[in-house]
This record gives C-alpha cells, structure tokens and sequence, in this order.
C-alpha cells in the first residue's frame, strides 16, 4: 500500500510541535469512534507529510496544517504518536484494535 505526498520540514530550527489539537476530517471514521474533534495529540518531530488530501484522515495547525493520520483501504498512520498522547491516544489505540 502507497500513499501520496511528500515530506516538508518545519521551516524554524528547533520549531518541534509537540501538543495539537486534532481535527478529523472524517469523524465517521473508526478511527475516530471514541474521541472528539479538538482533542490533544503528541507529536514530536521536525518533518510533516504534506500534499496527502486524498488520504489525510485528520490534520493539526501549527502556522499550516500538519497531516495527522491517514489511510489508505485498510492501512492507517499517525504523525503523533497515540501510545504518548494520554487518554485521548488510548481511546485511538482502542479504535484502532477493533478494527
């Protein structure tokens, strides 16, 4: 399974986002089942994917909008990393195991 995109860079040395506020795009996803739009996330890492609409399941905004998961069929990924985001990342990797 491919996904379509690119990878960009955090233009700031050292602009590392950590805690956003996560915005489904497609809250009817399973994915989403237990939590709410606007929920914190983890991320920390200094390159986003981008150029990825087709597949992007949720986005943050840190200054531009940063791709927070995505899908392809039966494939999903996280920028954020759910196993550090607390209760919300939990209630997600429930989702996530009854798939």
């Amino acid at each position: 399974v491919t996904f379509t995109g690119k990878t960009g860079g955090f233009v700031e040395p050292g602009a590392i986002p950590e805690l956003f506020g996560l915005v489904p795009g497609r809250e009817n996803d399973p994915l989403f089942k237990y939590t709410k739009p606007g929920e914190y996330v983890y991320y920390v890492h200094s390159f986003y994917a981008k150029n990825c609409a087709a597949n992007t399941l949720a986005a943050s905004e840190y200054s531009i909008p940063v791709t927070g998961a995505v899908k392809n069929g039966l494939v999903y990924g996280t920028q954020f990393h759910p196993e550090k985001s607390g209760d919300t990342g939990l209630r997600m990797l429930r989702a996530f195991a009854e798939l």
